[in-house]
């Protein structure tokens, strides 16, 4: 039985058990004015007792002062909203290509401040992480045994490309699976607004089949083309029996558990594919791909999801998106959150 998430929009933020803080609060400074979102719409009464801001740097001289804008905007915000005079706010400088990088040095702090553990009350901003970091420390957060908050802010849609060429297709660090070389190759791909990086994965995956999830609005007209469908017509083309196009809610993170368990459980479990994964579309996507991993593991069963991830050369300056509305996620039944204490 697949566990249903609550998701729902948010006007103001507050701690997760309202008796007591957060025990972190994990954010991602960019160069997008979202990243401020959530913390500018922290409760007067909300605390944490550690505030961790992950920083990835900007190439050109524009991209740098926007980050450390934002930087100065969060840790002021976080400073503010600690729970007492031994917390501490902490900035990571992070290699943005490299989310091993981010995992160490976020793990050290973790560790030092008594973090990895269970019972623990963790609030985290993925709205500016790259999925390959959203993925990544999950790992360190472990949704299973520690009340985990997600907050999303989602970004205006754009008429123009937001990246440009495909730097490289790699996997993702602690998701590849175990694949057999007499088994054939399905690839699942959440196709976002940038066609060029889901053709590379599928390029360079080969597989026997692919389902190409294109993500619906709120306001989904059947009839109508959908954005991410135009984006991705050069693989969409291709056509059945190789290419089969899905679709399902961009935002819904239940909807997205759902689809990767439908097509895990016909292709994996009944006729022995080789299942690879691409998180091209939304944050919430690639973070039901990690709660997909973390059903499996509370059902005892194994999963063998190889992610494969397309980075681009460089982002557009169009990639600067005004904020949307601010959704949240539970990743824990709040009706355990008080007897747990």
């Amino acid at each position: 039985m697949i566990r249903q998430y609550i998701q729902r929009p948010l006007e103001i933020v507050t701690t997760i058990n309202p008796d007591s803080p957060d025990d972190l609060l994990l954010t991602c400074a960019s160069f997008e004015e979202r990243c401020r979102n959530s913390i500018s719409k922290l409760d007067k009464n909300y605390r944490t007792r550690v505030g961790l801001i992950v920083r990835f740097h900007g190439r050109d001289r524009k991209s740098r002062e926007s980050v450390q804008d934002n930087i100065n905007y969060l840790a002021g915000m976080l400073t503010n909203k600690l729970s007492s005079t031994n917390s501490r706010v902490y900035v990571v400088d992070c290699d943005k290509e490299d989310p091993l990088d981010g995992f160490i040095k976020v793990e050290e702090i973790l560790q030092s401040e008594k973090l990895i553990s269970t019972n623990k009350d963790i609030t985290v901003d993925i709205s500016s992480f790259t999925k390959e970091y959203l993925l990544v420390l999950f790992k360190l957060l472990n949704i299973s045994k520690n009340r985990v908050r997600v907050l999303y802010t989602r970004g205006e849609q754009y008429d123009k490309e937001l990246s440009w060429g495909v730097k490289s297709v790699g996997s993702v660090p602690f998701y590849n699976g175990y694949h057999t070389s007499s088994s054939k190759d399905l690839l699942i791909i959440f196709c976002g607004y940038e066609g060029h990086r889901s053709y590379a994965v599928w390029e360079n995956c080969e597989p026997e089949k692919t389902f190409a999830i294109i993500g619906t609005p709120d306001e989904y007209e059947s009839d109508k083309p959908l954005e991410a469908e135009k984006r991705n017509k050069r693989l969409l083309n291709i056509g059945e029996p190789l290419v089969e196009e899905k679709r399902a809610h961009a935002y819904d993170l239940n909807e997205t558990i759902k689809i990767i368990s439908e097509i895990y459980d016909e292709y994996a479990e009944k006729r022995g594919y080789n299942i690879c994964i691409s998180p091209l579309g939304t944050k919430v996507q690639a973070l039901g791909i990690h709660a997909f991993y973390k059903e499996r593991e509370r059902e005892g069963r194994d999963c063998n999801l190889h992610v494969l991830y397309a980075r681009p050369f460089d982002y557009a300056p169009e990639y600067v998106r005004k904020s949307g509305g601010l959704w949240e996620y539970l990743l824990y039944d709040p009706n355990t959150t008080e007897a747990s204490r």
